[in-house]
């Protein structure tokens, strides 16, 4: 379902668009480290930072693409809220909860009769666990400080908010 895209003709796609999406899903986006591949005095260092450029450092580390990281998670979090919302959801998106260990911000809080739930977008290179990634997120934000906050914001009882995660590949 993921990879439909590439071979059902049904999105309105140009064909150079096409050809870099393929391109991004196969790794063979060009990088210093790839036009290096064989040659061994050829620079893989990137000129932004002074890292190892590869695609993964392009698309999850560079303060190059930094703005256009920050777009992206933002727009998985638009996407998020939309839907949300049309399924009758209140949303919040962004709230500084204040807790023992300092201010948090989740990226969504939505809650609909008497369920809540903590929703923070990770994006994650592909040698990590989305698994683990949602772990790690549900944990950090299961606070009871955060589970009061949630009560007095949307009247829904401590034990009914859960915390979640939406864990993307960076691909």
């Amino acid at each position: 379902f993921v990879n439909r895209w590439m071979i059902s003709g049904d999105t309105l796609m140009s064909g150079q668009n096409f050809i870099n999406c393929v391109r991004l899903k196969g790794n063979l986006t060009y990088t210093s480290l790839r036009s290096a591949r064989g040659r061994p005095s050829r620079s893989t260092i990137c000129d932004a930072c002074r890292g190892v450029e590869s695609l993964g450092h392009i698309l999850q580390v560079c303060p190059r693409t930094h703005r256009t990281r920050i777009e992206r998670h933002d727009n998985v979090n638009k996407y998020l809220t939309g839907i949300l919302i049309k399924k009758g959801f209140t949303t919040k998106v962004e709230p500084a909860i204040p807790t023992p260990a300092g201010i948090r911000y989740p990226d969504i809080i939505a809650w609909k009769g008497n369920l809540c739930a903590v929703v923070d977008t990770t994006i994650i290179a592909d040698n990590f666990s989305t698994n683990d990634a949602h772990t790690r997120k549900a944990t950090y934000y299961d606070q009871p400080s955060i589970r009061q906050w949630c009560e007095t914001e949307s009247g829904v009882n401590k034990e009914n908010i859960s915390f979640t995660a939406c864990a993307l590949n960076w691909r």
